[in-house]
């Protein structure tokens, strides 16, 4: 029987990027993975209407430092992925593998020279209010100082 935070949860998974050419199997494997979990605040209250209803939630698997953060490499295939709006969810992120410290990205579109638009992403610490809305699905997620 699922529990209450499993329903809301409804993406538990690990996305990874393409692996370079030439690299050992097991650290080409895990280097450049994050554990992606998504939940939707709407399913359990749908009486209530939230800005953000979806909150992506984004831990690096493996302990690895990397130069990139999965909402600036895997942010716009993700949301692809489960037709998610950039401007309708609460990203959060542990930037440091080594800190239990989490940061919430915004979504920023910005125009290609050529047409179109891309996703540019800055960060900011967690808000205490998001924290208390994300800790009952996954305990771990706290403030960054």
């Amino acid at each position: 029987m699922k529990t209450k935070g499993e329903l809301l949860i409804y993406f538990d998974g690990t996305y990874r990027l393409k692996p370079k050419e030439g690299g050992t199997a097991p650290i080409r494997k895990w280097k450049n993975a994050w554990r992606i979990r998504i939940i939707d605040l709407g399913m359990s209250r749908p009486d209530i209407q939230y800005l953000r209803p979806k909150i992506v939630v984004a831990v690096r698997i493996g302990g690895h430092t990397l130069t990139s953060t999965c909402a600036g490499s895997l942010g716009h295939k993700i949301c692809n992925d489960f037709d998610l709006n950039t401007d309708e969810i609460l990203w959060v992120e542990q930037l440091n593998p080594d800190e239990n410290r989490f940061h919430a990205a915004a979504f920023v579109k910005k125009p290609y020279q050529g047409g179109g638009f891309y996703d540019s992403v800055t960060w900011r610490p967690i808000l205490p209010n998001e924290i208390d809305a994300i800790k009952p699905f996954i305990p771990e997620v706290s403030r960054a100082k």
